[in-house]
């Protein structure tokens, strides 16, 4: 039977760490009755019935049918409301071998958790107060940062930074529309005199609102290069040198380099890290016209990387890949200032 993210009564479990072999791994529960149902399947109940929020109990999971010791583990136990969801937590930090935890989630399922879904315990902290849909959305930037740049942003909205930003322009546009219906309510307090000119200071209110929401719309691009990466695309003819450059940026023999036109049939990527920035470095196929149906396919590939790069990519393009009138001679592309190099 599938669940609702509506469902906020029961109560759920999942792993927060990344799955695979490792030497921890923690089992995050929260909702209502967590403590108490986490104390049914451990060495020390009372304790950790007893215990404070954030604080660590040592001690061990135990299966509740059979008794027998599954792992020895340390309990974070959270108490609402003091904790990320807001709701009563506890987090098992567990040896991070996968039949552990498999076994620890089938424990936890048979005590009463549901397996969270996607993004819920983010979801019940946002439903309980604990933090909007900017900070939420940054927890998930900041588990998933590519570079430095990336890092840096997601802490800053994690801490609120954009969220107060937005505050502070909805109070600002909350008080125009305050004052705005006070004269629509009260005409007779304009006075006879009035004029046009007294609805300047709301159109300033309002002209300064657009600043700070042009300021933070051009910020936008940047921010999302620094959080998805910046895709760079090495294109040009067969043996122009596209593989060696690749090699040479990554520092590692990744692609095939021969004097054979055509060597490379597909696309090859490799992420690095440049000037705090996350890179999306592609060498492609040679762009000519395919000698077979393998090299065929290589070439469109190679093609359709070029054309679906976006304004804020860069395509460095070999001297051979000449361009006729103002489009690339080979893909159609118009090539960019900012975005080709030849």
């Amino acid at each position: 039977m599938s669940r609702s993210y509506l469902d906020t009564e029961t109560p759920i479990a999942a792993l927060a760490t990344h799955p695979g072999r490792a030497a921890v791994a923690v089992v995050r529960c929260s909702g209502k009755g967590s403590i108490e149902r986490c104390a049914s399947c451990f060495s020390r109940p009372k304790t950790l019935l007893g215990s404070q929020t954030h604080r660590l109990v040592h001690g061990y999971v135990i299966h509740p049918g059979t008794g027998e010791k599954i792992d020895q583990v340390l309990l974070a136990v959270f108490r609402s409301p003091q904790s990320y969801t807001g709701e009563d937590s506890v987090e098992f930090q567990c040896h991070g071998s996968a039949a552990i935890v498999s076994t620890l989630l089938a424990v936890l399922e048979q005590i009463g958790f549901a397996p969270a879904l996607p993004g819920e315990f983010s979801f019940r902290a946002f439903v309980n107060g604990k933090t909007d849909l900017v900070e939420a959305e940054a927890v998930n930037e900041l588990s998933g940062a590519l570079c430095e740049a990336a890092r840096k942003d997601a802490l800053d909205r994690l801490a609120g930074v954009l969220s107060s930003q937005l505050g502070k322009i909805r109070t600002s546009l909350i008080d125009v529309a305050a004052e705005i219906e006070a004269r629509l309510d009260y005409p007779e307090e304009e006075g006879p005199d009035s004029d046009a000119s007294s609805s300047l200071p709301y159109l300033d209110k309002l002209a300064a609102v657009k600043v700070q929401l042009d300021r933070l719309s051009a910020s936008y691009a940047a921010g999302r290069l620094r959080q998805e990466g910046i895709l760079v695309v090495v294109a040009g003819k067969p043996n122009a040198g596209k593989s060696s450059l690749f090699n040479r940026i990554v520092r590692e023999e990744r692609a095939i380099v021969s004097p054979e036109p055509g060597t490379t049939r597909d696309w090859l990527e490799a992420w690095l890290e440049m000037g705090g920035f996350a890179i999306r470095l592609v060498d492609t196929a040679g762009l000519r016209d395919p000698a077979g149906d393998i090299e065929a396919q290589g070439v469109k590939r190679s093609m359709n990387l070029v054309r679906s790069a976006d304004d804020d990519s860069l395509v460095i393009a070999h001297p051979i890949l000449t361009f006729r009138g103002r489009n690339c001679r080979i893909c159609g592309r118009r090539p960019h200032r900012s975005r080709y190099l030849r």
